[in-house]
């Protein structure tokens, strides 16, 4: 049982880490991130997606 949350937490994760890397590349998903104050990220916040993606990959 354990071994099915540690593959569905890395399944989340990975998703996660789709989502920012589409954020950083520009996708006009910024209403659904930090905030939802902008369509297309500012360079501050796609800084803010790589330290996420990041994070998601050490967490996994």
């Amino acid at each position: 049982m354990e071994q099915l949350y540690a593959i569905s937490a890395c399944i989340i994760l990975g998703c996660l880490a789709v989502f920012q890397v589409a954020l950083v590349a520009g996708a006009p998903l910024g209403r659904f991130a930090w905030g939802g104050q902008h369509d297309v990220l500012p360079q501050k916040l796609r800084v803010g997606s790589v330290v996420s993606v990041v994070l998601y990959a050490l967490f996994g």
